[in-house]
Order: C-alpha cells, then sequence, then structure tokens
C-alpha cells in the first residue's frame, strides 16, 4: 500500500482501513493456530472473537445505520448498543459460518475465491482501490490454495485459515454493502454469503432441536446432506460452487440495482 500510494490517490481512511483488516485477520489466524495446536474451548474462541470484533467495533468498522431504500423508507439508524451487538455478532458469526463449511476438502477455499471475485469487481465498480486489491489477495489465497486443498488433499488449512478467510469476508461484504449515505444494504451480504449463513442457521436449529449444544460437531451441514445424494466429494463441491456462483451474481446485481 505505500508503494501504492506513489502511483494512486489512495483515500487516507480506506488505506487505514486496510491495514486495520490486515492486523484484524491476523488475529483472527492466531486464535484459529491456538485452537488448531491446543484446542481451545468454543467459549473462549467465541469470547476472543468478539474482542476483536469490538476493537473492529471502535476503530470504525461498525454497522450504523441499515439502508431500507428497497422497502421504499429511510435508513435504519442504530444506536451505539444495538451498532455494537450487531457488528460483533455478524463478525463472529460469518468467521465460524466460514469454518463450519470447512469439512469438505477444497469447498471452504473455492466458495471464499469466488465470493472474493465478487467482491473485488463491486469495489472496483466503486472506484475504491483498496478495497479492490483486498478483495483480490483474499481471492489469491484462497485460489491458490484450493489446487493443495482439493480432494485428494494435500494440506488442511485449520481453524486458522478458515478464521483468516471468514473475517475477511465479514469486513469486506460489509463494506461492499455501503452506500453513498454510510448506510448498509444488507442484501448484498446476505445474498453473498447466503450458503454458510443458512447452513449455520439450520445446523443450530437442527442441534437445539435434539438437546445438543450448538458448538456440538455432527453431520448435519449441507455439505454432508449433499453427499448423501451425489456420493462423490468432487460433484458437491461443485454443485456448491455453481451454487456460489449463482448467489454471487444475484448479489452483484443487487449492487449494480441499489448503486
Amino acid at each position: 500500500f505505500l508503494v501504492l500510494n506513489n502511483f494512486f490517490e489512495l483515500n487516507y481512511e480506506l488505506t487505514r482501513i486496510s491495514f486495520l483488516i490486515i492486523i484484524t485477520s491476523t488475529l483472527f489466524f492466531l486464535i484459529g493456530l491456538a485452537d488448531d495446536s491446543l484446542n481451545l474451548s468454543p467459549f473462549k474462541r467465541l469470547v476472543y472473537q468478539l474482542i476483536i470484533g469490538s476493537f473492529l467495533w471502535l476503530n470504525g468498522l461498525n454497522i450504523e445505520s441499515i439502508d431500507l431504500s428497497f422497502l421504499n423508507k429511510n435508513p435504519l439508524i442504530l444506536n451505539s448498543t444495538l451498532s455494537y451487538l450487531i457488528t460483533i455478532i455478524w463478525f463472529a458469526g460469518i468467521t465460524n459460518a466460514i469454518n463450519w463449511i470447512d469439512g469438505m476438502d477444497g469447498l471452504a477455499s473455492v466458495f471464499t475465491a469466488i465470493s472474493s471475485l465478487t467482491l473485488s469487481i463491486i469495489f472496483y465498480s466503486k472506484g475504491s482501490i483498496d478495497g479492490t486489491l483486498i478483495s483480490l489477495l483474499t481471492l489469491s489465497i484462497s485460489y491458490g490454495f484450493f489446487f493443495y486443498n482439493r480432494k485428494p488433499a494435500k494440506i488442511l488449512m485449520g481453524d486458522g485459515g478458515s478464521y483468516l478467510l471468514g473475517i475477511n469476508l465479514a469486513i469486506l461484504s460489509t463494506m461492499a454493502g455501503n452506500n453513498l449515505n454510510g448506510s448498509i444494504d444488507l442484501r448484498i451480504p446476505f445474498v453473498l454469503l447466503s450458503y454458510p449463513l443458512l447452513d449455520m442457521f439450520f445446523v443450530i436449529c437442527i442441534r437445539i432441536y435434539n438437546g445438543f449444544s450448538p458448538f456440538y460437531g455432527d453431520k448435519s451441514h449441507f455439505h454432508h446432506r449433499l453427499l448423501l445424494i451425489l456420493k462423490d466429494e468432487k460433484k458437491v463441491v461443485r454443485a456448491i460452487s455453481m451454487m456460489t456462483i449463482l448467489t454471487s451474481s444475484i448479489a452483484y446485481f443487487i449492487y449494480k440495482e441499489s448503486f
């Protein structure tokens, strides 16, 4: 970024946010790495994630108002308490949702690659060099990693890798939903990340209904259920990739229609 600043007029605020993303994703990676090495309890991991989410909120990466123009209504302005709670839950929720879909070779990496490509196109359309670069970085590490992570996997990303990708997607998708008046059109991140979000929602509901902890590991994820039908992990990853391309395209068209 320091080198590129000699060639482009990078916006100071966005450059500051970009460095903030790099610092935050590093911290999330370290939480995941500690879990991979020390097997931290789900509660400890969540507490650490919420603390870092609080750090982001204090530094201006937050959800303060929600755009409701698609309903012909004024933006919903959130008070500080609601803004704080929604922001930290969103960041932790998306991060863990990406972690939860990392249950099949190549699935999380290819999902992140497709989503990051869409985000880079949105940021480029906005004229945001900083957002475009961070999205392309996320795309590059995901796509490059996919070749070694696809079945049969030669390397696994672990919680460290999935947390890094998850927090990047959480932050970038929120930034992509920002419109000119500072409100966030939540349709963009919700549609873009609909697969991991819906998977997490239904898995939590199923586990609670069956009397288990939401953090209890089982085979109720969408990719597990799809494997019972397709009988082949590669086919499952391809099917979910096609679905992700579709939801990513819808998210982009929502952006074009709204902005």
